[in-house]
């Protein structure tokens, strides 16, 4: 299509859409007629897949995730339809400024952090590498919240993120389905077999809503989103008026509730059963299509793990396991036996977290009440499981005379308490999606290693061959060709554009660490980069010096991401300057992103913390020209991709052992961060790739770290006398430095001395001090630096999600691409 064709076309959209002429519209009017534009395009291919998949025989995985945090979209896909060129010369015609409409883009309300974004750049992954895969989530109506920050607190409001639309959801009404909650079962027995009957239940309509995900193959894969409405309908002006009046807006205002937000507060009763009913809601709904979807082409149930796999993204979605099995044996007349095979060749599950607060645990009364039939069958796995671990079947003659003569071992009830699924009242989750799955993985190597000796120790020992590791991985696409054209421009100009169908190619950069070209082109990009967030800050109130450097730590805010190690050294580091000790005179601009979750009192503390010190230095005069503390409110994705670019130190600091994996360092390592870290999760793999020698690495080892824990020992108390800086910050907390803040600050005193600092931070100072003393004589060091530099991106291929993918396929899937070429890209013929 001519540029000329494609300009008119638009100008009639938009006069369709919006009824007024194109100087009269808004941006966001203008990206949302863009927007449709492309889906419209995409639609063709969409429907193709669609329709053509479902026919064929062939396997095809499930994803089920809490998140799918997805960005924005639009720029990526017109990349993979190549039609920047020719989108870019019809706006000149127009005389609109592209990047203005693409920046109107409002990013979907899905996910909150490095979980949901996995989700995403899997999803991204297995269209491109042309896997059929099909998502499911939740369509939350206001997403997690939009932080605000108010006098240096966090004030959460709802992100109505789909107030004008989103032009990327096309609603399928046609698809719906119901789920019900609570009420009554009962149990009769007919023909030897037994029947359950619900009865009083509280149903809810399961809506789903599909978006389009484009590869970079073309192929086009779903991701469906349930919204939650009232079954109820008024028949008649007179049900309006009558008793059922009442119902019906209950009804209305529970359904809101229940796709209404990410991880409603679990802090009370009520809380707690509506995260409970909105996991189980989107997995019922989710379960019901895939079980549709099967049945239309096919009839026997019972070989359906030969093409569906469904896939755990962490326990959130858990719940599916025994609502399969209610599916198979209530709705299908599967025996236990029949089901329980067909479940366990489904299912695998991705464990992300050893933290005993994330490895979710329901108490039983709840289920019981909420969902009394999955009680059931949730009892009945863990009376199967018990009866395993005391009754053994596989003795051998020698042993079956021994344990007569009373020579045999007794039964290890510690091992039987260990592995049960339900104890001491409660169902955990984890081992509920262990034992029903046959194959779990953790997200790294420490991380994988520490739930086979740790965290699913007696699992791993029972039955060794389920456990596995998949390293998490990162999209090169969105991550660099669409965040960083500049250097995917410069890297192409280099090696040529074989890295983006073969991430590992980008080795070849290896060649060019001694080019002193190369490198002062490569520093180049990133001081365009740093001005560029710069105009994106400034229009945020918030300035920074583009050429200092850029130490960056952007992530959920928790205590054991340790902000907290983070901004005690930057306090620490105002107080020597203001001692006279200046050091390499080179400027420092410390970024800090992330929200805390509403009820993490902590983690709000540490918030309030960074605005009162960033407060005192930046309007310090003599020490603002060499040190600079920002915060950036409502990090999202699209800040992530701002900040990537121009990031020259990426902080990644987390209490060794604690952080599964991690995403983040990947994506600043790939856009050519040095990374400042300690030797856990992720980490460890970009040191061993990199070399140590060309990281910052720091602090207690994972092995150290849990032997603390286990053993005890560590007192932080006696740290103090030994660094006077650190003694000075810590008594600041409560001697009035803050004054306005002292009740908050308390928080942070407390959770490091007087609740023993859990997450070492007073334990690591010292180390972190040296390694961040290292960082400063580096950067000055720029033929160094910018080798390094270069270094950290000729690695990062081997952190591609395609790979991750590949290895999810044929390791744990046991899935087959389509036919197809890998990478195949679209012309600019539209």
């Amino acid at each position: 299509m001519k540029k000329e064709v494609f300009a008119e076309l638009y100008r009639e959209r938009l006069l369709n859409m919006y009824a007024k002429p194109l100087e009269e519209t808004s941006a966001y009017e203008r990206y949302m007629v863009l927007a449709t534009m492309v889906r419209e395009k995409i639609n063709g291919w969409w429907l193709r897949e669609h329709t053509s998949g479902l026919r064929e025989f062939h396997r095809r995985v499930y994803y089920l995730s809490a998140e799918f945090h997805l960005g924005r979209l639009l720029s990526l896909y017109i990349h993979y339809l190549g039609w920047e060129t020719l989108v870019e010369e019809a706006f000149d015609l127009l005389g609109l400024d592209l990047e203005e409409i693409l920046q109107a883009e409002r990013e979907p309300g899905l996910g909150s952090g490095g979980l949901g974004r996995l989700a995403a750049d899997m999803m991204d992954s297995l269209a491109t590498l042309r896997y059929t895969a099909h998502g499911y989530g939740i369509r939350y109506r206001h997403g997690q919240f939009e932080q605000r920050i108010v006098d240096g607190f966090q004030v959460e409001v709802p992100d109505d993120w789909l107030r004008d639309g989103y032009p990327w959801e096309v609603r399928r009404k046609d698809r719906a389905v119901e789920v019900h909650f609570g009420g009554m079962v009962t149990m009769y027995e007919r023909g030897g077999r037994l029947f359950f009957n619900y009865e009083h239940t509280e149903p809810v309509l399961a809506v789903p809503y599909y978006v389009p995900i484009l590869g970079g193959s073309g192929m086009t894969n779903t991701l469906r989103l349930w919204s939650a409405e009232s079954v109820y309908q008024p028949l008649s002006l007179e049900a309006l008026r009558g008793a059922d009046f009442q119902r019906m807006m209950q009804s209305e205002r529970d359904a809101q509730m229940l796709s209404g937000t990410l991880y409603p507060d679990d802090s009370t009763e009520e809380g707690r059963r509506l995260r409970l009913k909105q996991q189980y809601f989107f997995v019922s709904a989710s379960l019901q299509d895939i079980l549709r979807r099967y049945l239309r082409y096919r009839d026997d149930v019972r070989r359906m793990h030969e093409s569906v796999a469904i896939h755990i993204n962490d326990t959130h979605p858990a719940l599916a396991i025994p609502e399969w099995l209610r599916l198979l044996m209530d709705e299908e007349g599967l025996g236990w036996d029949e089901a329980w095979a067909v479940t366990r060749g489904t299912f695998s599950y991705t464990n992300h977290t050893i933290l005993q607060e994330a490895l979710e645990t329901w108490p039983v009364g709840l289920i019981q009440s909420t969902l009394p039939r999955i009680w059931m069958i949730i009892e009945e796995i863990d009376r199967r499981e018990r009866l395993k671990l005391t009754v053994r079947t596989d003795k051998t003659a020698d042993e079956t005379a021994g344990e007569t003569a009373g020579l045999v071992a007794p039964i290890d009830l510690g091992k039987v308490s260990r592995m049960a699924i339900v104890e001491r009242g409660v169902v955990r989750m984890a081992h509920l999606a262990t034992v029903a799955s046959h194959t779990v993985n953790g997200v790294s190597e420490i991380h994988s290693n520490l739930l086979k000796t740790r965290v699913l120790k007696d699992f791993y020992a029972a039955d060794s061959a389920r456990f596995v590791n998949v390293t998490n991985g990162i999209s090169l696409r969105y991550w660099l060709e669409v965040t960083n054209p500049r250097l995917a421009r410069l890297i192409t100009e280099a090696i040529g554009d074989v890295w983006k169908r073969d991430p590992t190619a980008l080795q070849k950069l290896h060649a060019y660490v001694e080019d002193a070209s190369f490198r002062a082109a490569w520093a180049e990009v990133k001081k365009a980069n740093k001005k560029t967030l710069s105009a994106h800050l400034a229009r945020e109130g918030l300035s920074f010096d583009p050429s200092s450097r850029l130490d960056v730590q952007i992530k959920r805010i928790h205590g054991y991401k340790r902000q907290l190690l983070n901004i005690l050294h930057v306090y620490t580091l105002y107080l020597k300057m203001k001692d006279g000790h200046v050091g390499d005179r080179v400027p420092r601009t410390y970024v800090f992103a992330g929200k805390a979750a509403p009820n993490y009192t902590l983690a709000k503390a540490i918030i309030k913390y960074i605005h009162c010190v960033a407060e005192k230095i930046n309007a310090d005069p003599e020490v603002r020209n060499y040190l600079q503390v920002l915060f950036l409110p409502n990090y999202d994705v699209t800040w992530a991709q701002r900040i990537a670019g121009a990031a020259d130190v990426s902080e990644q600091i987390a209490t060794a052992s604690l952080e599964a994996s991690g995403t983040g360092n990947m994506k600043m390592m790939l856009n050519g961060s040095l990374t400042i870290g300690t030797d856990d999760g992720a980490n460890h793999e970009i040191f061993q790739a990199v070399g140590y020698d060309r990281a910052f690495v720091f602090g207690l080892s994972s092995e150290a770290v849990q032997r603390y824990y286990a053993q005890g020992g560590y007192d932080p108390h006696r740290l103090l006398g030994s660094n006077p800086y650190l003694k000075q910050a810590i008594t600041h907390l409560l001697d009035g430095t803050f004054h306005e803040s002292m009740m908050t600050l308390e928080t942070i005193y407390h959770h490091l001395l007087t609740e023993g600092d859990p997450y070492f931070v007073l334990q690591d100072f010292a180390s972190y001090v040296e390694a961040q003393e290292r960082v400063a004589y580096t950067y000055v060091d720029e033929k160094r630096w910018w080798a390094w530099s270069i270094a950290q991106t000729a690695e990062a291929g081997r952190f591609s999600s395609d790979h991750t993918v590949k290895r999810y396929a044929q390791t744990i899937w046991q899935i087959q691409p389509l036919a197809g070429v890998d990478g195949e890209k679209r012309s600019d013929e539209a």
